[in-house]
């Protein structure tokens, strides 16, 4: 069982200030630890699991503002909840602080009643958060144990505009794909490659399913989702699966689209006009780390541009299984012969050229999915 203590670290210059919120934070019963600069709370950071942090923002050489940055730039202090401590009451210091990802602010002088109630009603939501991780690692554990749930079709959703292949080595196997409608004129499209070919595997993916329908509403990025995934993944999976995936949304009112690569292949982009070419991102798999990055890139399309999302076992086809990598020119010039086929028939086009011309015998899942904006 972890250590049930609740950690605070104390940030500030004054030597009054810290010894008075530390003497405050002692009688509610919390571990303290001070820090009397920037740099020595980033240190100790560094080194150290803390619930929350106190953070003055005026101290000489690293300021509160430049300290949250550097806290917030590691994944593994991401969701560290941290109030300033501040003697200016402006409403330009408030803002900013909020903007850096502050949950609250305290002004000084301090008051004990004050501080005591913002310091508890934010370690309760942090608290509450982890308790939803933990519940939907538990549901999902029992849906685990369904085999496999129904996969949706492109007639399901007309206007989410797009074509599907799914053609399996073994019945059991961990890739599989969703689309689901967001909001208005916007649609996500997720493929996803659980590692292992086994039946756990299999059994994994209608719960993986139900995880991304209850991260993926409006309101969340996609470095939202992909962060709590990965933190409910990484609590029910055993320590050597994980999951990659390319997680999409487009927006076809805005003619944008939204994306980000959880240790998955690059998805293809062909343009109505010029060169078609691939989606790259950097973020890590899913359910290998407790803290893992994740981003969110974007690009202006336009209407009839179109979008392919693909598992790896379409460019391992071959005599020699070859890596992706080495298959990338002919990706492209499927992609460039595909590029005036409807999209109900753009993915079938795609496998053709690359796995029935080669008359090879197929080693993995194979997932095309593509969609038109």
């Amino acid at each position: 069982m972890a250590d049930r203590a609740i950690n605070i670290l104390v940030v500030d210059d004054s030597i009054q200030c810290r010894k008075h919120l530390e003497r405050i934070l002692l009688l509610e019963g919390y571990s303290v630890v001070l820090a009397e600069n920037g740099e020595d709370a980033v240190q100790i950071i560094k080194n150290n699991h803390f619930n929350l942090i106190l953070l003055d923002i005026i101290m000489p050489g690293m300021d509160g503002f430049e300290v949250i940055k550097e806290i917030h730039s590691a994944p593994m202090f991401y969701n560290t909840p941290v109030i300033f401590l501040t003697g200016n009451d402006d409403s330009v210091s408030k803002i900013k602080a909020f903007d850096l990802g502050a949950v609250d602010y305290i002004v000084k002088p301090f008051n004990p009643s004050e501080v005591r109630a913002r310091v508890n009603v934010h370690l309760r939501n942090a608290i509450q958060t982890n308790t939803i991780i933990c519940s939907q690692a538990e549901k999902l554990k029992q849906i685990a144990m369904v085999r496999e749930s129904m996969l949706v079709k492109p007639c399901d959703i007309p206007e989410a505009k797009f074509s599907v292949v799914h053609s399996a080595v073994l019945e059991a196997g961990g890739d599989f794909y969703d689309v689901m409608h967001s909001s208005g004129k916007r649609h996500l499209y997720f493929v996803a490659d659980l590692s292992g070919h086994d039946i756990a595997a299999s059994y994994m993916v209608p719960a993986v399913k139900a995880l991304i329908k209850q991260n993926s509403l409006p309101i969340y990025s996609i470095q939202e989702t992909l962060s709590m995934m990965n933190r409910v993944l990484f609590e029910i999976m055993e320590e050597d699966k994980y999951m990659t995936a390319f997680y999409l949304v487009v927006d076809r009112a805005l003619d944008k689209i939204f994306w980000e690569g959880a240790g998955h292949l690059p998805a293809l982009y062909i343009p109505v006009a010029g060169d078609p070419e691939f989606l790259e991102s950097n973020g890590d798999v899913i359910g290998m780390f407790e803290q893992a990055r994740y981003s969110s890139l974007t690009k202006k399309v336009s209407k009839g541009d179109k979008i392919v999302l693909f598992t790896d076992g379409l460019l391992e086809t071959g005599k020699n299984s070859p890596v992706w990598c080495s298959k990338i020119k002919d990706l492209l010039g499927a992609a460039k012969n595909a590029r005036n086929i409807d999209i109900s028939r753009i993915s079938q086009a795609i496998f053709d050229e690359l796995v029935k011309q080669e008359q090879s015998e197929m080693t993995d899942d194979i997932i095309i999915l593509s969609t038109e904006v």
